[in-house]
């Protein structure tokens, strides 16, 4: 066959592939109270900032900033907002910027589709600044997608160890989550330290003096156009909607309906109206069907 190194001046050279558009957005996120007022916001907008100014990136926007759930990934405003600006834009960025992968997402199957048509697409990659990954290359691209199905497990291990005591708190008469409307929370799963103790207790504020009042009105019969008024000469107000979904929750008579129990659960908080009250109320607002309500989640 000869000498191959005679044929090397006709092999043909990869192509190198430059990048044109230096724009990128970056992203932020944590998953509780706790983790934004800890700085780790700010640490992931440094290090997003950095890493643009390293690699001579134009970062144009950071998108996040706040604190929000990791089950659902349109469920999160300012995750759907960088979507969505991202989508409708003409200009397109080459790529959203984040810390580390996991913050991105942790619905793993659901997480891939996404990152899919962003890169697929419309053309937007995935950088993650802390190691270098970006989806421009193909192995990264894999090792992204291997991340983000590890991050969803992770956050299935941590429902898996921390579901039964949240069932078991709440089975003993507490209230999980932000407090209904007009009621102050007391214990040890607050963010205001001021209101740390070591048992719960739920209580009706001012705002919910006022909205005790508003049930008896209603149980008057009285419109919600005139209880909102009446409301009003108090100091208290709110919108029609709103004062339309509280009649609707049990929480108000101290039952909690939370979608981790298995049947209703007597709370330990005091109630603002009886629950023969509550479900007088029902019917005033549905008679034909004796009246429906909200469940709490």
């Amino acid at each position: 066959m000869g000498n191959l190194n005679m044929f090397q001046a006709y092999m043909k050279k990869p192509e190198e592939k430059k990048i044109v558009n230096k724009k990128i957005i970056g992203y932020t996120r944590v998953s509780s109270k706790e983790q934004s007022k800890n700085y780790s916001i700010g640490e992931q907008e440094k290090e997003i900032q950095e890493f643009a100014k390293r690699n001579n990136y134009e970062l144009i926007d950071i998108i996040g900033g706040t604190y929000e759930s990791a089950s659902g990934d349109f469920t999160r405003k300012e995750f759907k907002r960088l979507y969505d600006e991202i989508k409708k834009s003409r200009n397109k960025p080459y790529g959203i910027a984040i810390k580390f992968i996991n913050r991105f997402s942790r619905t793993g199957a659901g997480a891939i589709t996404i990152v899919h048509e962003l890169v697929e697409k419309l053309g937007v990659n995935l950088i993650e600044t802390s190691t270098g990954l970006d989806t421009t290359n193909l192995k990264d691209r894999a090792t992204i997608y291997h991340k983000l199905l590890e991050a969803m497990e992770e956050n299935q291990e941590r429902l898996e160890r921390t579901i039964p005591g949240m069932k078991a708190f709440l089975k003993t008469g507490n209230w999980l989550g932000s407090a209904p409307f007009g009621y102050t929370i007391y214990g040890t799963r607050v963010n205001d330290y001021s209101r740390l103790q070591p048992q719960q207790k739920m209580v009706i504020n001012d705002k919910g003096r006022i909205l005790q009042k508003a049930w008896q009105w209603k149980l008057q019969g009285e419109r919600d156009s005139t209880i909102l008024k009446k409301m009003a000469e108090f100091g208290l107000v709110i919108r029609k909607q709103k004062l339309s979904a509280i009649w609707r929750r049990p929480a108000y008579c101290a039952i909690s309906t939370n979608s981790l129990l298995d049947e209703p659960q007597i709370g330990n908080w005091e109630p603002m109206v009886t629950v023969d009250e509550f479900f007088r109320v029902q019917k005033l607002l549905n008679p034909t069907k004796g009246g429906t309500y909200d469940t709490d989640t």
